[in-house]
């Protein structure tokens, strides 16, 4: 039973990291929440605070653009926006 909540938990924090940022967070929360989930959950949802592959600044500048309507909407309302 334990090893079947491990893979579930595991399972349920790689949909999270697919689903992209908002549900990574979400996840991250969860993790902090050991009177919700099962230890096992816990595990693999602990993963999501300090083991998610790093974005490049080009693809968050994108998910930003796109999050704002697209074209060029992140350069209207701030002066600048570098690549970090």
């Amino acid at each position: 039973a334990a090893s079947l909540r491990r893979r579930s938990g595991e399972a349920f924090a790689t949909g999270l990291l697919r689903l992209g940022p908002l549900y990574v967070k979400i996840g991250q929360i969860l993790s902090c929440r050991e009177n919700l989930l099962s230890p096992q959950w816990i595990e693999a949802l602990s993963a999501l605070q300090d083991r998610v592959p790093a974005k490049s600044g080009r693809e968050a500048r994108e998910l930003a653009e796109a999050s704002f309507g697209g074209g060029g909407a992140l350069d209207r309302p701030f002066a600048g926006v570098g690549d970090a």
